[in-house]
């Protein structure tokens, strides 16, 4: 059932006040919908079931309870790294760590 859920992470702007970031994901782990909410750092994060909860319904509990999303970092931004990660390691993996042999193509000698 995992495979249909959503995961999400909010960073929220500082300072932050913190009885209120454990108030919000008290609020959002009690819907229908959400698998789980957890706390980490500055950030609310939550796996949930994008059928019957939106991402902008999260949000609106968030800054109704006088938080705010950081938008600073893009969120996508952790899917990227992890993208580019996998590609290093595919291209270390399939070429190697060294030089490729194109790149001496046209290249004189050096002595």
């Amino acid at each position: 059932m995992s495979d249909f859920t959503s995961n999400n992470t909010f960073p929220i702007q500082k300072p932050i006040n913190f009885l209120l970031l454990e108030k919000a994901a008290k609020q959002i782990g009690n819907l229908q919908g959400v698998d789980n909410t957890c706390i980490l750092d500055d950030s609310i994060c939550v796996d949930y079931y994008p059928q019957l909860i939106s991402k902008e319904m999260l949000i609106n509990i968030i800054e109704n309870e006088g938080l705010f999303i950081d938008t600073t970092t893009p969120e996508n931004l952790k899917g990227f790294k992890k993208f580019l990660k996998k590609l290093e390691m595919s291209n270390k993996k399939n070429f190697g760590t060294g030089q490729l042999d194109c790149c001496n193509l046209n290249q004189k000698n050096k002595k």
